[in-house]
């Protein structure tokens, strides 16, 4: 079970400086672009599209992994080693988890905007 926490890694904490709302604007732009590839993935997944599932998953993997969203980064890695068979029901449990994961580091990223 993954835990769907998150804090702002160091490094993005180094890029913002005073109230330029630099790493707001990222985690807008990460809210945003991965509800976006999230939809990709229910779209791939319900097509069968092993090759959507595949790309979209790694779009969503590499910009978690950017953010710091290691729970994301996780669960994707699990429905990227299911290749070459991604469509297995339990790929669509895994997207599910994927999904609710990203609401809980959403509304975490959206408080630590607020501050």
């Amino acid at each position: 079970v993954n835990e769907c926490r998150w804090a702002p890694p160091q490094l993005l904490c180094d890029l913002e400086t005073g109230a330029s709302g630099f790493v707001a604007e990222m985690i807008a732009d990460f809210t945003t672009d991965t509800a976006t590839r999230l939809q990709h993935l229910r779209r791939a997944a319900a097509n069968a599209d092993s090759s959507g599932v595949r790309a979209a998953v790694h779009a969503i993997r590499g910009s978690a992994r950017e953010m710091g969203a290691d729970a994301i980064v996780n669960l994707c890695l699990e429905i990227e080693s299911k290749a070459p068979d991604p469509i297995a029901s339990n790929v669509k449990d895994r997207i599910q988890e994927l999904e609710a994961c990203f609401g809980e580091i959403s509304r975490a990223m959206a408080r630590y905007s607020r501050q």
